[in-house]
């Protein structure tokens, strides 16, 4: 039976008719923290707007993908989880009428997209079935990761991922401990002259799964992490090497910078590993090992 829906989607002014070839499935309540929503036990086509949590929980409870929120990228450890025909959207402009156009029954956001798209009146997700992923760069991704794909009916497929993800410490635990040696790093960050280190975030959990030692100063911890200028960086002068996240170089340059004594041994954080669940963790473990193996 075909279904007809009037779709209000007021977020994009569009008020639309549309007919939807999917047929009507048994919907389920979940629930999650405080987001609750009625969603199809077993979605057929799901489209995720954000470009990583959202797809990295798709794959992860097996939802059959039909469109994504980020451009192809093969450094991505999520591309190779992708058909080669997903359609790809932009998440920093999410486009009702074409969400619209290609009739899915599920739509997948992170909720830092979707509190974004809120509050810009950009997507209001009137006329969808919407899940919200909980989840970005937090320390307890583990928990999150896996209460959700519960709520979901999902649980084993995260199981298996986060077996694969502790196989891969085990691995790469032994030779990092060795060549660290008792010595520190840095996980942190650079914008203009503000500095920044993650002391409880996603990557500061796996960080300390592999056994190492992070750098922390006096600080307040804020959601996650200490800020400071370049005239109080005295915590990054203990660390052996420096994982730096900055959208350039230009950090770099400060002279109370250079004058660290691990300057020369900073290599750029990857971006597409920064934060997420267990397929990204496993792809972080391989980044944090080949960092630390540039002290050798």
């Amino acid at each position: 039976m075909i279904i007809r829906r009037i779709f209000l989607l007021a977020g994009a002014g569009i008020l639309a008719l549309a007919s939807s070839a999917v047929f009507a499935q048994e919907l389920f309540t979940y629930r999650h923290g405080d987001f609750e929503a009625q969603l199809p036990s077993d979605p057929q086509r799901v489209v995720v707007l954000d470009n990583r949590v959202g797809i990295e929980f798709s794959i992860l409870a097996g939802f059959p993908i039909i469109a994504v929120g980020v451009a192809a990228d093969a450094g991505s450890p999520l591309e190779p989880y992708l058909s080669a025909d997903v359609v790809r959207l932009n998440d920093s402009e999410p486009n009702a009428e074409l969400v619209l156009s290609l009739d899915p029954d599920l739509v997948v956001v992170d909720r830092g997209m979707w509190d974004w798209y809120q509050a810009e009146g950009m997507f209001d997700g009137a006329g969808f079935n919407m899940l919200v992923v909980e989840g970005t760069g937090k320390s307890n991704w583990r928990e999150l990761q896996q209460s959700q794909l519960e709520a979901y009916g999902r649980a084993d497929q995260g199981l298996a991922a986060l077996a694969e993800y502790d196989a891969a410490v085990a691995a790469a635990s032994p030779e990092i401990a060795r060549i660290l040696a008792g010595r520190r790093i840095a996980i942190g960050g650079a914008m203009d002259d503000q500095f920044w280190l993650q002391i409880d975030t996603y990557m500061s959990s796996v960080a300390r799964d592999l056994g190492i030692d992070l750098v922390s100063g006096d600080a307040p911890t804020e959601n996650g992490y200490q800020f400071y200028s370049a005239e109080t960086l005295a915590p990054f002068a203990d660390a052996a090497l420096l994982f730096m996240q900055s959208l350039n170089e230009d950090y770099q340059q400060n002279p109370l910078w250079k004058r660290l004594p691990a300057a020369a041994h900073t290599v750029k954080l990857n971006w597409l590993t920064n934060y997420g669940f267990a397929i990204s963790a496993k792809a972080l473990v391989a980044d944090l090992a080949a960092a630390v193996n540039t002290l050798e």
